[in-house]
């Protein structure tokens, strides 16, 4: 048997080791754009401020890849998928056989129409690297554009650091999409409390009017790249189509981590699911499903960040648009607010803000099907 897995990060690296568990003598080729092993995206704030040395982010060594008889194709982008044939064309014009194939390609970040040394990013290990040598040399201001999970990130970090620090978001508060008014409003106090400038309904990179001596950085989102998928014949919507095995609409191929969008058996509906730890159970049942198993992926998903003291946590769905309503606990006054997101009578998403406390009934409870009359929270 030939497992292909096109994407070396959490879910692929996750899943070809778990195939080398269940299957000693199959070969195993992972896929990745990056040189480096893997290494913890999680971990990248904490090495930007300082916390955590570059060598305890890695999380294979080069050896590993060798040890387990995985073979690593690495700094090669595949950019071709022939499903009838049953291989994949790759940057340097080779073709690599499969007969099963994982996709675990992640999703690429939104990038503005701006370029310069001062304008970054903070996906990848070389754009930390870039954001710790711009703030070295940095004598004005950091500027976190977008009101995202990664521009809060960049905020903290900013904050960290004791610059002068802007939020500038197009929205009326930081992660308008998924946050209420009384949520959003907790946030954008506390922002100007620890001295933080804050912009919103900032709709350009202009508007904010950063000038050569301010670092841009930027989190505005992500978005998974589709179109060689659809002319595999591989099922898309917001992102590859996967049962709750994870399978996709072609025998065979499986979708995994931030690329997948999954028939959720908590929530009962399709969602993406991009974070850490969802990415690398998923790698793991995705492995075990191409190795002959039949298993679904289950797990109530959640996103945290700390923004300069105040923890801010999305649990389970979210998405204001498949919610019948919501119901908020807490206020401003009180220091911390949590919404639940309610369909079908059912608790199936949270936002906590300021509010910890309510993490493990929440997840509990959407895990468990309750209705939202049924969860007591303090």
């Amino acid at each position: 048997m030939r497992y292909l897995i096109i994407g070396s990060g959490i879910a692929g690296t996750t899943a070809a080791e778990e195939l080398r568990k269940l299957d000693a003598t199959a070969e195993i080729v992972l896929i990745g754009e990056e040189h480096e092993p893997l290494y913890s995206r999680v971990l990248l704030p904490h090495y930007a401020k300082g916390i955590v040395a570059l060598e305890k982010i890695f999380l294979k060594k080069e050896t590993w890849y060798l040890d387990k008889n995985i073979e690593w194709l690495r700094g090669v982008r595949c950019e071709e998928i022939d499903t009838t044939n049953r291989h994949v064309v790759v940057s340097d014009g080779r073709e690599i056989p499969f007969d099963k194939l994982l996709i675990t390609t992640g999703a690429e970040i939104h990038t503005l129409p701006h370029e310069g040394e001062n304008v970054c990013y903070f996906q990848t290990l070389g754009d930390t690297e870039h954001l710790i040598a711009k703030i070295a040399s940095c004598s004005g201001r950091g500027i976190a554009y977008g009101g995202s999970f990664i521009a809060s990130e960049l905020i903290d970090l900013f904050v960290h650091r004791g610059m002068r620090t802007v939020a500038a978001f197009r929205g009326p508060w930081m992660f308008s999409r998924i946050l209420d008014a009384e949520s959003g409003a907790l946030v954008t106090a506390h922002l100007k409390r620890v001295g933080v400038d804050v912009r919103p309904g900032s709709e350009t990179l202009e508007s904010v009017g950063a000038t050569a001596e301010d670092i841009v950085a930027v989190g505005v989102g992500i978005a998974p790249e589709l179109g060689w998928f659809r002319d595999a014949g591989i099922a898309t919507g917001r992102g590859v189509l996967a049962n709750a095995r994870l399978e996709t609409n072609v025998a065979g191929v499986y979708a995994a981590g931030d690329i997948a969008e999954f028939d959720d058996v908590v929530v009962g509906r399709r969602v993406m699911a991009g974070n850490w730890p969802s990415a690398q159970m998923q790698g793991r049942v995705a492995a075990r499903n191409m190795a002959g198993g039949a298993e679904e992926f289950r797990n109530v998903s959640a996103y945290a960040t700390n923004l300069a003291g105040l923890d801010i946590i999305a649990i389970g769905d979210t998405d204001r648009v498949a919610a019948d309503s919501t119901v908020i606990v807490g206020s401003v006054v009180a220091g911390g607010v949590t919404q639940l997101f309610v369909r079908s009578g059912k608790l199936v998403g949270a936002t906590l803000v300021g509010r910890n406390r309510d993490r493990k009934a929440v997840t509990d409870a959407i895990n468990a099907g309750l209705a939202v009359d049924d969860v007591k929270l303090q």
